[in-house]
């Protein structure tokens, strides 16, 4: 693995969102940045693992900067409602 910046594609969803959380399952996933978006990306709001969040939009993307060379992300899901 390396550091770097991952981007998911775009997932329209219907109804907006209004709250979000990151779950990721991994190792030194501590060390990660977080970030989600409801606009498609023009716009990204920061995020802590397994913490609920005001998101509002229906374009969502999530944003992970590694920033630790022996980050292993085995899975990782944004929760919406």
């Amino acid at each position: 693995m390396t550091t770097g910046t991952w981007i998911s594609p775009i997932m329209t969803i219907s109804p907006e969102v209004i709250n979000a959380e990151i779950r990721i399952s991994g190792t030194f996933t501590d060390t990660l940045e977080l970030y989600s978006s409801g606009d498609g990306g023009i716009n990204w709001t920061s995020m802590t693992l397994d913490t609920a969040i005001g998101l509002f939009g229906d374009n969502l993307r999530i944003k992970v900067v590694i920033n630790n060379i022996n980050t292993s992300i085995e899975s990782l899901v944004l929760l919406w409602k």
